[in-house]
């Protein structure tokens, strides 16, 4: 069953009786594409971060590392607790802070702004995406990226 089959059924579900689920984005819904500017500016055409927020953990890992599968993928880690991250991939990819964000916080939105203040500098990446620990890929890779060029 394809990812957009599921969705599908999910917009016969009862608990979706508004909800319009779209397999692309419609056309009144403003998308954001490179411009030959940003691509002066340093980024790279096709080059994605990923800025995670978690608390000590990718409990996904696995999923993520297998979902990017390329170069052109970059990854970086916000820990509220780092000292408690034990995956050799997710410590190559922390970014340096004392933030301790609470659930709900402000400093959510600093640990965010540290995230991709790092992705800037850190990475060749065009394009940023956050996610937390509870996120999951819901499309692949390639058509996303395809998508964002």
């Amino acid at each position: 069953m394809s990812f957009y089959d599921l969705l599908r059924g999910f917009e016969r579900s009862k608990h979706t009786a508004n909800i319009k689920v779209y397999p692309v984005p419609p056309e009144d819904i403003p998308t954001i594409g490179m411009t030959e500017a940003s691509t002066e500016e340093g980024g790279q055409a096709g080059h994605l971060a990923i800025l995670m927020v978690v608390i000590d953990e990718i409990p996904y890992e696995h999923i993520w590392r297998a979902w990017a599968g390329q170069d052109d993928v970059h990854f970086l880690v916000h820990a509220k607790h780092p000292e408690r991250v034990t995956s050799p991939w997710a410590r190559e990819r922390l970014v340096a802070s004392k933030l301790r964000p609470e659930w709900g916080s402000l400093e959510l939105v600093e640990a965010a702004l540290l995230l991709l203040k790092d992705a800037v500098v850190r990475t060749p990446a065009e394009h940023f995406a956050f996610v937390s620990e509870s996120c999951l890929p819901v499309v692949e890779c390639r058509g996303l990226i395809r998508e964002l060029t």
